[in-house]
């Protein structure tokens, strides 16, 4: 679902913390982990969103994320601490990128993974029409700048 606006509006309404391609280089980089924050327990709508991801970070050849389940009791600080990160509570699933053992950066929403997927002909496209189209459009997430230090190719 698109909250208002367009699928592109959708896709640039919420900045991401920490960019990928804005970590230092060296070796807290090179071992980030990505998280994603799912729950067992939660509304139809978010399972089918969580499958989806995962059909969806295979397909664009990402790898695969450790999987924090935030409906358990163990993991309630840490979701509540991720929530905060996101500002987005609730919503599952969430992609964060952990580094340094315990320091998390927002990555993406289920829906905002789902928008990539919608948009990679059409981002695709404009940036053979445009090659400089992501550089004047910073607020349009791609699977390879998103998940930049996830990918398997």
């Amino acid at each position: 679902k698109f909250r208002g606006g367009s699928r592109l509006a959708s896709v640039a309404r919420r900045p991401v913390a920490l960019p990928p391609r804005a970590l230092p280089a060296g070796p807290s980089r090179a071992m980030a982990e990505l998280v994603m924050l799912m729950a067992n327990t939660t509304s139809p709508e978010n399972l089918r969103s969580i499958d989806k991801c995962r059909v969806l970070l295979k397909k664009h050849s990402v790898r695969a994320p450790t999987e924090v389940d935030g409906s358990a009791r163990e993991n309630l600080p840490l979701r509540g601490r991720l929530f905060d990160l996101s500002g987005d509570r609730g919503a599952y699933p969430q992609f964060f990128s952990k580094k340094d053992g315990d320091v998390y950066s927002f990555l993406a929403t289920g829906g905002e993974v789902e928008q990539m997927d919608e948009l990679d002909k059409v981002v695709g496209e404009m940036m053979e029409q445009n090659p400089k189209f992501l550089e004047e459009n910073p607020d349009v997430k791609t699977f390879g700048a998103v998940f930049e230090d996830f990918l398997t190719t």
